[in-house]
């Protein structure tokens, strides 16, 4: 029957075949629903049909392309997930991105995770961490033919924001590493052994200039807050800091003279 509202087919074919189809001048299947089991049927199994879904707004919308057994986004059509409350979103957007909006959490629990990517992969985020069970590593390999291309672990900081970066100032950290030791007795059982990092150790100007020292920490025992022990200076000398407090210095002359 036919309403202006809509088109109601009843009734069940005793040979199973289709309850309702539709199908081309040719008599293959396009759109059908199966009387044997309540299934909604485009195309034909091995021989496929595109599916598109259009948007309100022109050449945007979802595309099942049958020729490459792929269901793809439009533009910039974006696929959503989100819980019922709508708090926690995940989108997937049509120009390559994932966006993971704030209070959600990303779960991938597979064992290999391979991220190929022909220029970079960005992470902007305050905090990222990562966990891993038995012996841990990450590892950064380069396949490059050029003696330049070496596999890099690199720190970046500027003061000011993202979008208007400012000159670093003197004693400015530039990046630091931490390292963390068990111990139960503490609130998350992690306690600090050491650390390393770099500081600017002079006034920078606007163009070629960097003045860094390197800055070793270490924790003594019976205590888990590192002291700083050793500085090497963007001027070459070696700055050790003794129990007491005191300093002893270790200079390289130009001429091969070492000076304490």
């Amino acid at each position: 029957s036919i309403s202006d509202e809509h088109v109601l087919v009843k009734g069940v074919d005793t040979n199973n075949a289709a309850a309702f189809a539709v199908h081309t001048t040719g008599g293959a299947l396009i759109f059908g629903v199966a009387a044997d089991t309540p299934a909604v049927t485009v195309g034909v199994d091995d021989t496929g049909a595109d599916v598109r879904v259009y948007s309100a707004t022109t050449n945007e919308g979802l595309l099942y392309d049958a020729s490459e057994d792929e269901l793809g986004l439009l533009l910039t059509t974006k696929l959503k997930f989100h819980d019922i409350g709508g708090g926690e979103e995940i989108y997937a957007s049509a120009n390559g991105h994932l966006e993971v909006n704030s209070g959600t959490t990303l779960d991938i629990t597979a064992p290999t995770v391979d991220i190929n990517a022909s220029t970079a992969v960005t992470v902007d985020t305050p905090d990222m961490q990562i966990s891993a069970n038995d012996d841990s590593a990450l590892a950064i390999t380069a396949h490059h033919a050029t003696n330049s291309k070496v596999p890099k672990l690199v720190f970046k900081k500027s003061a000011g924001t993202k979008g208007a970066p400012g000159i670093v100032a003197d004693g400015e950290s530039l990046g630091k590493i931490e390292w963390y030791g068990y111990n139960t007795t503490t609130d998350n059982g992690y306690e600090l052994g050491g650390f390393m990092h770099m500081v600017v150790d002079a006034g920078v100007a606007a163009n070629n200039d960097m003045p860094t020292q390197w800055v070793l920490g270490l924790s003594p025992d019976g205590s888990a807050t590192p002291t700083t022990r050793c500085n090497f200076l963007s001027s070459g000398a070696f700055l050790f800091y003794q129990a007491d407090g005191s300093t002893s210095t270790l200079s390289l002359g130009t001429s091969g003279d070492v000076t304490v």
